[in-house]
């Protein structure tokens, strides 16, 4: 658990786990981090898992408090493959994931909650599968515990298939999914949509071919058809803009690959889409021997936080590849300045800006590797704009085999992209 203090000021932080079953609360770390620092803390490695932090073989979810605003981010790696997704402070009685599967050949998927209020919250969970059957069943979770569903064997669940997920709590919560493609030792960790849905978002940056597997999913889960226009931009080719209009009934999920869609193969660009109606989108990769996916950016922010970046200079591109994805949903340009945190509190920014509706990849791998402080590879990253902008980071370790992606932390105010675009 990388963390990212962006303050002119040091911060205090405590982490607790809280335990599914048994003793429910465990504070497993406690400590200080500088002003414009990187610190964080290790939970497990499979080379000592006697040296773990908490109970082994307890799911367990991580609360994180401080006296300060900071950055965390959670990465973890199970089933041959890499989750990782940032931590977050926003809670919300309504959650939506676009895409999971039950398919107990091919796919270990999950949803999980966690409940931080100090009464039990209430659950009613419903999954909509692409041929527009829905199936809704109740759920509990005790205050400040977590709990989830394994599709491929609850109890609730009787259909094999690709669905969306709706979860509605009478207590504000956090939920995510994991998804594990067992058959292919691939898979991706991200938190849902905590609105059930929205009109207008974006993601930073996404590829297809030459090696990348990549698709889109739009789950609706109100009454009404909704016509997503969806907007690919060519970031380094000059192509001209790939506009389709998609058609998605109430109630209902649609699922198509990029090489469906038609970008180009072996091009990168962003995606941003208009819905007539609240929708959740997500754009999923598999690449490198893993895959990546992150909920479309719908909000834009002027500032925000990733704690977990590492690359080994000697092999940055190679072994280590992290990029950072810039989506700005403003008519003007923007300049926008990327600061890199380091352990011992020195800090290192480069800018560069990017057109109005525009998309922009930075390399991170290649513009941080001769910054890095001499025996150091970690490090964090926080992204300013004088305007709310949409940000992305993926990273790829090869060397432990796996790779995620997720969007940025805001600090302070945000500002939804339907509001601005």
């Amino acid at each position: 658990v990388p963390l990212v203090n962006p303050n002119a000021f040091a911060v205090n932080y405590t982490i607790i786990a809280r335990y599914e079953v048994g003793d429910r609360d465990q504070v497993i770390a406690a400590g200080t981090i500088g002003a414009n620092s990187r610190g964080g803390i290790t939970i497990n490695t499979r080379n000592n898992p006697s040296g773990a932090l908490v109970r082994t073989d307890t799911p367990y979810a991580l609360e994180i408090q401080s006296d300060g605003q900071l950055g965390a981010t959670f990465s973890h790696y199970d089933f041959g493959v890499t989750t990782g997704e940032n931590f977050s402070g926003h809670l919300s009685t309504t959650w939506a994931f676009s895409e999971a599967h039950r398919d107990a050949i091919n796919f270990r998927d999950f949803v999980l909650y966690y409940n931080p209020n100090n009464a039990t919250a209430h659950l009613q969970i419903s999954l909509v599968y692409t041929d527009g059957t829905t199936v809704t069943f109740g759920r509990t979770v005790d205050a400040l515990r977590r709990s989830g569903l394994n599709f491929t064997n609850d109890t609730a669940l009787t259909t094999d298939g690709v669905f969306g997920v709706r979860i509605t709590s009478d207590q504000p919560i956090i939920a995510s999914l994991s998804s594990y493609d067992i058959a292919h030792s691939r898979g991706f960790g991200l938190l849902g949509n905590s609105d059930g849905g929205d009109t207008a978002g974006a993601v930073p940056t996404i590829s297809d071919g030459n090696g990348v597997e990549a698709s889109i999913s739009v789950l609706n889960t109100t009454g009404t058809t909704a016509t997503v226009t969806v907007t690919a931009h060519y970031i380094v080719a000059n192509l001209p803009d790939l506009t389709r209009v998609l058609s998605v009934p109430g109630n209902g999920r649609l699922g198509m690959s990029l090489a469906a869609f038609g970008l180009t193969p072996g091009q990168l660009a962003g995606l941003r889409y208009t819905s007539t109606m609240p929708v959740t989108f997500t754009a999923i990769e598999y690449k490198d021997g893993d895959g990546d996916a992150t909920a479309t950016g719908t909000d834009g922010a002027t500032t925000a936080l990733f704690g977990d970046a590492f690359v080994n200079p000697a092999t940055a591109g190679i072994t280590y590849i992290e990029t950072l994805g810039l989506y700005n949903p403003a008519a003007n340009s923007v300049n926008v300045t990327i600061t890199f945190l380091f352990f011992d509190g020195t800090f290192s920014a480069t800018t560069l800006s990017v057109d109005g509706h525009g998309f922009a990849k930075v390399q991170i791998d290649q513009v941080v590797a001769p910054l890095l402080p001499a025996g150091r590879a970690d490090f964090s990253i926080r992204v300013d704009a004088a305007t709310p902008i949409v940000s992305m980071f993926t990273h790829y370790d090869l060397f432990l085999g796996g790779g995620w992606s997720t969007l940025g932390a805001p600090v302070g105010l945000t500002n939804p992209l339907s509001s601005i675009t």
